[in-house]
Formats: structure tokens, C-alpha cells, sequence
């Protein structure tokens, strides 16, 4: 909550659940910022049509919908994949699909790198009966990552995530653009990284 002017502002009350971890050594961690253009795109996890309660659908007032459900067993085995694939220097960046889904993550991670992306929604793992473009890129189902792997890291990184659902989906781009190819290879989405920065940045300039 803060005082802005003559205008006070307050989010509603919100449950926040964090969880911390030791790190023997900092200089292994990975953050989200695409790193070099060439690299592979990986989507890891099963995208679901769980769009119930999604920013998607608070944006486009839409109501009901199946809300995300976690597979605990499934999840459990998919972050002991991931946590062992990056201790071995597989993984280049990752980012976890949370609000917004597929599309808000690869966004933020070209933003973060300033590098462009090319993703193939038709590679992307799904699972259920009507396979829509927005519904794969703004799904909200959980225990879904995306990670940038280098190409001559590629069957190592596969052999490390074997028993878990894990596709490729894309590559990074020099030229700072994300494009999005939908379900029947059509172009969905062509957006200059900075202009995807200045709609990310335009609710807090307005305040």
C-alpha cells in the first residue's frame, strides 16, 4: 500500500507462499535471460486446457473453465529432472509458466536477454480435446517450464529429462522479435522485444 499525490493505492489482501533453498555454489545458479542466438527452446511439462481463473480470462472476460491442478507425483520427478540437468551445465536459462502461461514466460525471457525467440505452439506437449492457439500459449497449468538449451547439449539434456514430458518447441534469435507459429504452422504472433517492454512497462509509468 502506498500514497501517491492525493491518491492511495492497496492491492487486496493475498496469500504469498515462498520457499527458500541452500545453493552451495552461486556461480551454478541459472537465471531466466536468453543467452545466444542458435540456442534451442525447450518446453518442459504437458500444457492442459486449465484456463479457469487465468489472467487470459480476466482479460478477455471469459468465465469458468477448468482451474490448474497439480500432478504431485509427476511435478516431483520433472524438478528432480530439471535441478539435475542444470548441476550438470545443460540448462542456459529457465523460466516457469505461472501467470499468463507459455506465452507471458517466453516473453519475459526475451525481454530479460533482449533477444528474440521463435516458438512452434503445433511442438508444444497437450493434453485435451480442443487444441487452440491462445489456449496453449495462455494456459495456466502448472509444473511447466521453458529452457533454453544449447544445441550441442541437446542429447544430454534429453537423456537427463527422460521419464518426464519435455519437446522442442523453438530457438532464440539474434534479432530481438518474438515470433509464434500456431497449431497449422500460421504466423500468430510477431512482436518487437521493445514493444512488448514498453506495454510491460506502461502500467507502472501511468501510476
Amino acid at each position: 500500500e502506498f500514497t501517491h499525490g492525493k491518491r492511495t493505492i492497496a492491492i487486496p489482501g493475498t496469500l504469498l507462499i515462498s520457499a527458500i533453498g541452500v545453493m552451495a555454489d552461486v556461480g551454478r545458479s541459472v537465471t531466466m535471460d536468453l543467452k545466444a542466438p542458435g540456442n534451442l527452446v525447450y518446453i518442459v511439462g504437458e500444457t492442459r486446457p486449465e484456463l479457469g481463473g487465468s489472467h487470459y480470462y480476466e482479460r478477455i472476460k471469459a468465465r469458468g473453465g477448468q482451474v490448474p491442478v497439480v500432478d504431485f507425483s509427476r511435478a516431483r520427478k520433472l524438478m528432480q529432472h530439471l535441478a539435475s540437468a542444470s548441476a550438470k551445465g545443460l540448462v542456459r536459462s529457465i523460466h516457469d509458466c505461472s501467470e499468463g502461461g507459455l506465452g507471458v514466460a517466453l516473453a519475459e525471457m526475451c525481454l530479460a536477454g533482449g533477444l528474440g525467440a521463435n516458438l512452434f505452439l503445433s511442438d508444444v506437449a497437450w493434453r485435451g480435446r480442443e487444441k487452440r492457439n491462445d489456449f496453449i500459449l495462455f494456459s495456466e497449468s502448472h509444473s511447466r517450464f521453458v529452457v533454453e538449451v544449447e544445441g550441442r547439449h541437446r542429447k544430454a539434456f534429453e537423456r537427463a529429462m527422460k521419464g518426464s514430458v519435455v519437446r522442442l518447441a523453438g530457438c532464440v534469435t539474434e534479432h530481438p522479435i518474438l515470433k509464434i507459429f500456431g497449431i497449422k504452422g500460421e504466423g500468430c504472433v510477431e512482436a518487437a522485444v521493445a514493444s512488448l517492454k514498453t506495454a510491460w512497462q506502461g502500467p507502472l509509468q501511468s501510476v
